[in-house]
């Protein structure tokens, strides 16, 4: 699927999560805010807005994202 496929013209790099890291949820981290959504089983969303949580986040971000594999 192209949706979701590296390209650098739209500056999108994709990476695949090992398999034992589940995600149910999105989370988008932009500024001090965080947004939590999910639509599995029931829609639920939030938002946050906290330096300190999203400092936090962003650091879970760059974990997972250290890693995965690139596609």
């Amino acid at each position: 699927n192209k949706k979701y496929e590296s390209d650098p013209t739209k500056m999108r790099e994709v990476r695949i999560p090992p398999k034992t890291i589940n995600f149910d949820s999105m989370i988008m981290i932009y500024d001090s805010r965080v947004a939590i959504i999910t639509m599995a089983n029931e829609i639920f969303g939030t938002l946050i807005e906290s330096v300190d949580y999203s400092n936090t986040m962003k650091g879970w971000f760059d974990t997972i994202w250290g890693i995965s594999s690139e596609k």
